[in-house]
């Protein structure tokens, strides 16, 4: 069951794993988004993620709901397609989702809790975010400093890049 989350969590967690899946998603494909553009976008689908998990309590709805307000959010903001956006945050979410069921079980042993902390203890959502986070960091860096990409979009796919700098 899906569980509401506080406002405080939505923005230490469910931004910069928005931002993050952005980020992964699209660099696994060689599209380099900009990062101001990736967080304003993350910063829309943080606040549809608490709204949504506000109301949605079936598991895999919401994360389905927020999927799609992202990549409406990523053609809006980037003026990309359907498909490229769709194949970029299904990626991006596809790989955190490993990492969270690598790492929570692990997470839950070492402190000793179990998932339904999570629910009355938010704030361990937020620290239990934190190695997911910077495993996805470790992944983008690696993806980008060697040039490793599931298949090259770059020549492919427009990308608004109408801003200086």
């Amino acid at each position: 069951m899906v569980y509401k989350i506080p406002w405080y969590v939505a923005l230490l967690e469910s931004v910069p794993e928005i931002f993050l899946i952005i980020q992964v998603g699209f660099i696994l494909f060689n599209i380099d988004i900009d990062w101001k553009k990736s967080l304003v976008i993350s910063l829309g689908g943080g606040l549809v993620s608490y709204i949504v998990r506000m109301y949605i309590t079936i598991f895999g709805v919401h994360t389905i709901l927020i999927m799609i307000a992202i990549i409406i959010l990523i053609r809006l903001v980037l003026k990309t397609n359907f498909i490229y956006a769709g194949v970029g945050i299904l990626t991006g979410t596809l790989i955190t989702g490993i990492l969270q069921l690598m790492v929570t079980p692990l997470l839950l042993a070492i402190t000793d809790k179990n998932m339904n902390d999570l629910r009355t203890e938010p704030w361990l959502s937020i620290m239990f975010f934190i190695p997911c986070a910077l495993l996805m960091l470790l992944l983008y860096v690696i993806v980008k400093k060697k040039c490793f990409y599931l298949i090259d979009f770059s020549g492919s796919v427009r990308m608004d890049r109408n801003d200086e700098g």
